[in-house]
């Protein structure tokens, strides 16, 4: 990276660093300044009734209440399981995220549909150019879209 590219993307970070303390400050009620102080101080792992002291955090709750508020929210009978959507990783599909028809409440058919996730800027090259492990690598997306299509899925969600 030459030096001018770091300068402005340091000087971008900056705006988006300083435009999300803002709106974090506004949000909350509080200065900027001790937003940005809380963040520098870091937090201890076992100080939570602090954050809600101090208004960083609206409720501490256990996780069987946050069942019970879901089931209330979609009309689950406190008696029931709560539904869930339960999903394996499939090797035999290059570590796709594969969901279990059962658990949608689907039985039989034959149609099916694919997931590609990603996630980042699309760039041009390879794994090999530069060493960088995140974004959207044309090359590997364009492959993903054309191994799904005219296949067996009746519709792709990307």
């Amino acid at each position: 990276m030459t030096e001018e590219s770091s300068e402005v993307l340091n000087q971008l970070l900056d705006n988006i660093y300083t435009n999300w303390l803002d709106k974090v400050s506004s949000a909350n009620g509080k200065k900027r300044e001790d937003i940005e102080n809380f963040i520098n101080e870091g937090v201890d792992d076992h100080d939570v009734n602090r954050l809600k002291e101090e208004g960083y955090i609206s409720d501490i709750i256990c996780e069987d209440e946050i069942m019970a508020k879901l089931k209330e929210r979609l009309g689950v009978k406190i008696n029931k399981k709560l539904p869930v959507v339960d999903c394996r990783i499939s090797t035999e599909h290059e570590n796709t995220l594969v969901v279990r028809k059962w658990t949608l409440g689907i039985s039989g058919g034959k149609d099916l549909i694919a997931i590609i996730r990603v996630s980042g800027s699309i760039r041009r090259g390879d794994d090999s150019s530069g060493g960088r492990s995140s974004g959207i690598i044309a090359g590997k997306f364009i492959e993903k879209i054309r191994k799904v299509r005219g296949k067996q899925f009746k519709a792709v969600i990307i």
